[in-house]
């Protein structure tokens, strides 16, 4: 048996048909398989009980999280990934839905992303496999070619856009649920030498005001398109809305919405959205609409200036780019492009610690909360103080914890960590745990005296039964 690997950050070109006992692995993530044209066949095989077409007779394996494939050319190749191969009926199906999928991106500009879950099912962003079952039949084909009988773990994402050059079927990009969305939902305001435009009406070559100083040219805009009721049960996807003035005086200057892992740049540090989100001025609310999100490209990481506020660019990274559903666009337009082997980031982009404390605190205090009733206990006590902090009255709303050593305070940490088994019990997400590092020379007789309260109030925490008996 013979088999083509793909490590992280590589990518493999696969130009011939799978023969016999020959298959695809990637071994980790965030690699890029591209099949071309000439790697696909309309011989028949079994697989799954159905007889398809496809890459041959090898399947993919390893698929993961941050990998994606890459379909070249489906205007003409579309026919292969069918499951009625040579079926007139079933062809004029596919091809009529296809159309349909070309009016509708050249028009409106959306972009068909269909989603097949880990159970099987299909649904997409267009309503075309509830109207047109033919093409979800397709999708399904696509990933029985690819990866035959064995299961996938996580949902698969087929994209299909349109060549805006040719009115016809471009690359198909498929991916796994597992990559962070990095965006700004469509609408939002950025600032350019002229004003402030709708980022969906920014185009490559166009000027913005960027961190770094003065107007930077956008070199791309990334694209994502979610189903509403996709991004209802995915808080990865579901925006964060930061609400106007909810950063400072004014800022920013109307309800920004951000995708979770989006960063604004506060002072001279990175947040992520998911890190501001406290439940009182900064939330995920539930839109029951269809996501559309945008993202600036700039020839390297920067932030510019959205609804008031800076916000970061993309950042490139190995599969990093392949999240967006027309990444086939850019690969178009910049073909000998390889992503730097790491993250390059404008700032520091804390996701604990102090850095982060000291960044969110100004941002909690103009929430200007009335303490609930405090839950939580100090859970471990080694070389740190570990716990979890929930005030009931606000449970999304990070408590502010400061351990003290008798009556000298030898920290602060924010409770808004994330612990498995506090997700489990149905406590913000999971996301209301504490640590800080003691320090090393903390006495035996400090270490006894130690105590953890509520900074707004002095509420206490108490030991919980386990650190009870551990001391």
């Amino acid at each position: 048996m013979t088999t083509i690997t793909i490590a992280s950050g590589s990518s493999v070109d696969l130009t011939t048909t799978l023969a016999t006992g020959e298959n695809i692995e990637f071994l980790a993530g965030a690699g890029t398989l591209t099949i071309e044209s000439s790697a696909l066949e309309n011989t028949t095989y079994s697989a799954s009980g159905t007889t398809i077409t496809g890459i041959g007779d090898g399947l993919v394996y390893g698929f993961a999280p941050g990998d994606s494939i890459v379909v070249r050319d489906l205007a003409t190749d579309y026919a292969i990934f069918d499951h009625a191969p040579g079926a007139a009926a079933q062809n004029t199906s596919v091809a009529g839905a296809l159309s349909e999928l070309l009016i509708i991106e050249k028009d409106f500009g959306d972009i068909e992303v269909i989603t097949i879950s880990a159970s099987g099912a299909v649904t997409d962003n267009l309503n075309l496999v509830g109207d047109t079952p033919a093409i979800g039949s397709y999708a399904s084909e696509i990933e029985q070619a690819l990866f035959g009988t064995h299961a996938q773990t996580a949902d698969l994402f087929i994209t299909l856009s349109a060549d805006a050059t040719t009115d016809t079927l471009a690359d198909a990009t498929i991916t796994t649920d597992g990559t962070i969305v990095i965006c700004y939902l469509r609408g939002t305001r950025i600032l350019t030498p002229t004003g402030e435009r709708t980022i969906e009406s920014l185009k490559p070559g166009d000027l913005v005001i960027s961190h770094s100083g003065g107007a930077r040219p956008v070199k791309w805009i990334g694209v994502q398109s979610y189903n509403a009721r996709f991004v209802a049960s995915n808080r990865e996807r579901l925006p964060v809305r930061i609400a106007a003035g909810a950063l400072a005086e004014n800022l920013p200057l109307r309800d920004l919405y951000v995708s979770p892992g989006h960063s604004m740049l506060l002072g001279n540090v990175l947040v992520l959205a998911r890190n501001l989100a406290n439940g009182v001025t900064i939330t995920q609310p539930w839109r029951n609409e269809d996501m559309h999100y945008y993202l600036i490209e700039l020839e390297t990481h920067d932030c510019v200036i959205a609804e008031g506020v800076w916000a970061e660019t993309y950042a490139d990274a190995p599969g990093l780019r392949n999240q967006f559903h027309n990444a086939a666009e850019f690969y178009a337009r910049f073909p000998g492009h390889a992503a730097p082997e790491a993250l390059r980031l404008y700032a520091p982009r804390p996701e604990s610690g102090p850095l982060l404390t000291a960044a969110l605190q100004p941002v909690l205090a103009r929430a200007n909360i009335t303490p609930g009733p405090l839950r939580g206990y100090v859970d471990t006590i080694n070389d740190r103080i570990e716990g979890w902090a929930l005030d009931e009255a606000h449970p999304h709303f990070p408590v502010l914890v400061e351990i003290f050593a008798g009556d000298t305070k030898i920290g602060e940490a924010l409770a808004h960590e994330y612990r498995a088994d506090l997700a489990a019990s149905g406590l913000n997400n999971g996301f209301c745990k504490f640590s800080l590092p003691l320090p090393a020379d903390l006495s035996p007789t400090a270490r006894t005296q130690l105590r953890a309260t509520r900074a707004a109030d002095g509420a206490p925490l108490q030991p919980s039964l386990a650190t009870r008996r551990a001391a």
